[in-house]
């Protein structure tokens, strides 16, 4: 159970870089837009939706890079055996 719960930090970030992707902006931005419908952050988003898509590539681009990092560090973590024939104890590695 314990290496599911190692993994939702990569799922967390491959999650957000998803959501964040800047191609999909076409999408997310009218949806961002009708739930925020009568806001001030309505009115902002709509007047400057450049600049709302360089905060998009930003988080996007964060989020990519800290999932291929997390992902990458499982990997680094090995288990090697300290001495078979005298110790049963394991020693990881990071």
């Amino acid at each position: 159970m314990a290496q599911h719960w190692n993994k939702l930090p990569i799922g967390v970030s491959g999650f957000i870089a998803l959501v964040s992707c800047p191609c999909h902006l076409p999408v997310t931005l009218p949806i961002i837009l009708t739930i925020t419908a009568g806001t001030s952050l309505s009115v902002w988003i709509s007047s400057h939706t450049l600049e709302l898509a360089v905060i998009s590539s930003i988080i996007f681009f964060f989020s990519l890079s800290l999932t291929f990092y997390l992902a990458n560090m499982q990997d680094r973590v090995c288990r090697i055996p300290v001495d078979t024939q005298t110790k049963h104890e394991v020693i990881e590695v990071h």
